[in-house]
């Protein structure tokens, strides 16, 4: 094997991983913010967010994470057998991937819903709403209290 071609493999893994974290990421935030029937879009919300949203599902399925590493420890240990199968598949597995790992956000924002609604939203003692009649205008923050509407 050539080291052109090892260098080109090792930096598709590592543009690979991060996508893959941020898709993750994306899958969280989307359902989560779903379950308040709020859209991403409308939230603005940074992009270096998503990231972080990706590691918590990744701290979610941390068993999954292990399997993909003792694999990947296999799988470059191996190389020389399983090179030629892996690399001409990447058309098929690259895709896979990101179709695996948006169902993963979306079970770990419904599991973290579900245990902060089992504990009555207590992560969230203050609520921050205002309305802006008109974009120019400053709104006036007007804070209540989740207990105060329960």
């Amino acid at each position: 094997m050539s080291t052109d071609s090892r260098v080109l493999d090792v930096t598709a893994a590592v543009i690979l991983i991060p996508a893959l974290i941020y898709a993750a990421g994306w899958s969280y935030a989307y359902h989560c913010y779903d379950r308040f029937d709020l859209g991403l879009i409308g939230l603005g919300i940074p992009i270096e967010y998503n990231f972080m949203y990706g590691f918590w599902v990744l701290q979610s399925y941390w068993w999954l994470v292990l399997l993909a590493g003792v694999l990947l420890v296999a799988g470059l240990m191996f190389w020389d057998r399983v090179g030629p199968v892996f690399v001409p598949a990447a058309p098929l597995w690259v895709p896979v991937a990101f179709v695996l790992v948006y169902p993963l956000g979306g079970a770990a924002a419904a599991g973290d819903y579900r245990d902060h609604r089992d504990s009555g939203f207590g992560r969230y003692p203050w609520v921050r709403v205002w309305v802006a009649p008109d974009p120019g205008v400053t709104p006036t923050p007007v804070l209540l209290r989740h207990s105060d509407h329960q």
